[in-house]
C-alpha cells in the first residue's frame, strides 16, 4: 500500500498519471483510491491497462484484494478510517 498526498490532474492527460504510478513503483494491477471522484484524474488513469479508479465511498473487498498495489490518497484513508471505524 502506497499513501500518496493527493490524485489531482490540471488537464486531461495520461502522461501525467503514468509518472505518478512510476515514481511510486506501481505493480501491474493498481487500485488508486480518490477521496471524491476528480473527473480528469479518472478520465486520464482511463486508458493505463492495470490501473482502476474509485472513490473511498465504493472500495470494496475485491478490488483491494485483487490489486497488487493499493494506492491511496491522505484524504481518502482518512474517509474510510471514519466510515470503517
Amino acid at each position: 500500500m502506497v499513501v500518496v498526498d493527493k490524485f489531482a490532474c490540471d488537464e486531461y492527460k495520461t502522461k501525467t498519471v503514468v509518472a505518478m504510478l512510476n515514481a511510486v513503483g506501481a505493480g501491474k494491477k493498481n487500485l488508486l483510491v480518490n477521496e471524491t471522484v476528480d473527473a480528469k484524474f479518472v478520465k486520464s488513469a482511463g486508458n493505463i491497462a492495470g490501473v482502476k479508479t474509485t472513490f473511498a465511498g465504493s472500495v470494496n473487498t475485491y478490488d483491494v484484494l485483487n490489486a497488487d498495489k493499493l494506492i491511496i490518497s491522505v484524504d481518502a484513508a482518512k474517509k474510510l478510517e471514519e466510515v470503517l471505524g
